[in-house]
């Protein structure tokens, strides 16, 4: 997040207060992350033969966020009431059910986590707060379950994802943003939007329920632009609906906490993707020097060049030149590949 690259103030606001500067800027760390995470960075280097590609896509990146996440979540998560009660029902069954004489709420809550595949989700949380460094889980009620019976806990992409908060208080989300981009039934896209607003006590200023609205907006094909939002073409669709409870339906949290700042850092942040980018080239240059040098390449002096053929260098032949002012000798690389694998350990 490059949230502090201010401008002259004689000429432009800095980019701090813009918005729309400043969730560009989020997307690409987002996109650029998912790349280094997938290995799909650029090549490091280019090649001239396109039977060959000597670029190593080295990727330890995975392996520590995966790990990482596999400390949070490897193991079950439980919920007790009490020490006696230390344990997991996640996969209890009905009749013989040790668990019924658990409290109530911890018997729903146990199959509300069963409902939406406790480890997976936990799982796909933790990767998720690691690469893009914020967590986003709405709260679909009736939206889980055989018969929809119990509330889904679905995991948001930040990407569709914006906030407004309080101008005193960046931790008080005032309104909750959702959008994206889908197709209607003839291919042609269009932007569904959800706004999810705080309703507050004019006076008090505290927040006491939540209205949530969709939109939808067409878009139009401009030529040498692309698929552009039509303007003013933004419409409700349907009538709002409430969320009767001061919480918002959406819960929020940062990957890695930053003090005055809503959004959190993620594990794979752009220096780390830059230190990846690094070793990718190294590792990749590596590679072509072994490719090019690693059998012995000869050359020769005072020879014509009808003599070459009088030459054999096979590994079982003697060899000889057929001129004794002739000098034969073996090219030596300029860069010392030990250095590098030593560097990357």
């Amino acid at each position: 997040m490059n949230l502090f690259k201010f401008g002259a103030y004689t000429n432009d606001p800095p980019s701090y207060f813009n918005r729309d500067a400043e969730k560009q800027d989020r997307l690409l760390g987002y996109k650029r992350a998912w790349e280094a995470y997938l290995a799909e960075l650029p090549d490091p280097i280019i090649n001239d033969n396109p039977d060959i590609n000597d670029n190593v896509k080295v990727n330890p990146a995975r392996a520590l966020i995966n790990t990482s996440v596999y400390f949070l979540f490897g193991t079950e998560i439980t919920f007790e009431d009490s020490p006696e009660l230390a344990q997991d029902f996640s996969d209890s069954t009905e009749g013989d059910d040790p668990t019924a004489a658990l409290p109530d709420w911890l018997q729903d809550l146990n199959k509300v986590w069963k409902a939406n595949r406790k480890q997976s989700l936990l799982y796909n949380i933790g990767l998720s707060g690691a690469l893009h460094g914020d967590v986003f889980v709405k709260i679909v009620p009736n939206g889980a379950g055989v018969m929809n019976e119990f509330p889904r806990l679905l995991l948001l992409d930040p990407a569709t994802v914006d906030v407004v908060w309080d101008p005193n208080d960046c931790t008080k989300i005032t309104k909750f943003i959702i959008e994206y981009t889908t197709e209607d039934d003839n291919g042609k896209p269009y932007i569904r939007t959800q706004e999810i607003t705080a309703n507050m006590d004019a006076s008090t200023e505290v927040i006491q329920d939540w209205s949530m609205q969709w939109y939808e907006q067409e878009m139009e094909w401009v030529i040498n632009v692309g698929w552009m939002p039509e303007t003013g073409g933004r419409v409700k669709v349907g009538p709002a609906e409430l969320w009767p409870y001061p919480w918002a339906p959406i819960l929020h949290n940062q990957n890695i906490e930053l003090p005055h700042m809503f959004w959190g850092l993620p594990d794979l942040d752009d220096s780390s993707v830059e230190l990846l980018k690094a070793l990718q080239r190294s590792m990749s240059s590596v590679n072509k020097v072994v490719r090019v040098h690693g059998s012995p390449r000869m050359f020769l002096k005072g020879v014509m060049p009808d003599q070459n053929d009088e030459i054999d260098v096979s590994a079982d032949n003697i060899i000889t030149v057929p001129n004794i002012n002739a000098e034969l000798s073996v090219l030596q690389t300029l860069q010392d590949v030990k250095a590098v694998p030593t560097c990357t350990r």
